[in-house]
């Protein structure tokens, strides 16, 4: 969508993806169904073919949402998309209360979700319209004009999904879900930043690395400096969040947030180079690399697959495993950010030697502070 070299090739582009979407939705959610006798994928904690049409329908307009906010910050429309954003926001608490008061419980919730999302596309759609008639031509011309897309970011968007679910899902299994009580406080506490911040800063660098892109400007300092400027910025909210998160947690949540205080001063590297990665994600879909993309995406899945199999089977306790899969991870994430940059083909030297101290030096701290609980 935002490749696109022209109005009518982007509205195209929109339309075809988002209705593809819509199909391939339905035939997960009809499966889902149909399997529901024999296996359950997943418990909601209400009925579970309601579940699937309501998460389905959630899903539907999540991608509806996310792809107008994509054609949105191609037409520039900032301003548009942080008010959408903000309504969003209050839409979802003001219905979520009046239904927790009628006591409909996990039912509530979901559908407060979804017509927030539909709200968020409904404003969207009346600011800018990018929807189309399309005909098999335009479809056909779609694949074709975007085959990389479709041959290697599908795959890459489906297995990176997988890998940054994997954690929650292997711990639950593992420890049972009252030991991701701590993890998933100190992750929703953690991810603020990159919902906040880094969301936002994607939007802008996406925007304008295509802009550098389409005139041929050099890219490679413009993102060498945002990555640089995000890891010092980060780096003593870090270290005291290393030093200190479980005092904090516990002096602000109470006593019984102490063990997520634990979880946060080992997650917090893992999400400051999150945060960076965030920032400049589309940097190799905009100057075509779909296919690094494509071969990073299994690499990251092995990373995280091999730490957690290393972190539970070697400690067998939840705290240690989060310190393998950090560990790893991030370093991984560190070879990938320098990646990036060495196909904008500048600056990796110095990002790598600048990105690997901070990287020792961080997991130095979490070692120490690791073994002295």
């Amino acid at each position: 969508i935002m490749a696109g070299e022209t109005e009518e090739e982007c509205k195209s582009i929109f339309t075809v993806t988002f209705w593809i979407s819509v199909f391939f939705v339905f035939c997960a959610c009809t499966i889902l169904m149909a399997i529901s006798p024999l296996v359950k994928l997943f418990d909601a904690g209400i009925n579970y073919i309601t579940a699937c049409i309501l998460v389905g329908c959630l899903t539907v307009f999540n991608l509806l949402s996310a792809l107008l906010a994509i054609y949105m910050n191609r037409k520039g429309l900032n301003r548009a998309l942080v008010i959408n954003s903000i309504i969003g926001a209050l839409a979802t608490l003001c219905i979520t209360v009046p239904l927790g008061f009628c006591k409909i419980g996990m039912y509530g919730m979901y559908l407060a979700a979804v017509i927030s999302a539909m709200l968020c596309s409904f404003l969207m759609i009346r600011k800018a319209n990018p929807f189309k008639k399309i005909t098999i031509s335009d479809m056909k011309n779609v694949f074709r004009t975007q085959k990389k897309y479709v041959i290697y970011q599908y795959p890459a968007n489906i297995i990176d999904t997988i890998t940054y679910q994997a954690p929650t899902q292997v711990y639950s299994n593992v420890f049972g879900n009252d030991a991701l009580g701590g993890y998933n406080m100190s992750e929703k506490i953690l991810g603020l930043p990159s919902r906040l911040i880094a969301t936002p800063i994607n939007t802008v660098y996406f925007r304008t690395a295509t802009e550098y892109t389409r005139e041929n400007k050099d890219l490679s300092k413009f993102t060498f400096r945002l990555l640089m400027y995000i890891l010092l910025i980060a780096f003593i909210p870090m270290v005291i969040t290393i030093l200190f998160a479980e005092p904090i947690f516990t002096f602000i949540l109470g006593a019984d947030w102490g063990e997520a205080g634990q979880y946060a001063s080992i997650m917090i590297l893992y999400y400051v180079f999150r945060f960076c990665t965030t920032s400049v994600s589309y940097c190799r879909v905009v100057i075509g690399k779909q296919t690094t993309n494509f071969l990073m995406s299994f690499l990251n899945l092995a990373v995280v697959a091999g730490s957690l199999a290393f972190g539970i089977l070697l400690f067998q306790d939840i705290l240690y495993a989060i310190l393998c899969f950090v560990i790893g991870y991030s370093f991984l994430i560190l070879i990938d950010l320098t990646i990036t940059l060495k196909c904008l083909g500048k600056y990796w030297v110095k990002f790598l030697f600048f990105s690997l101290i901070y990287w020792i030096i961080s997991v130095a701290l979490i070692l120490i502070v690791v073994f002295l609980i």
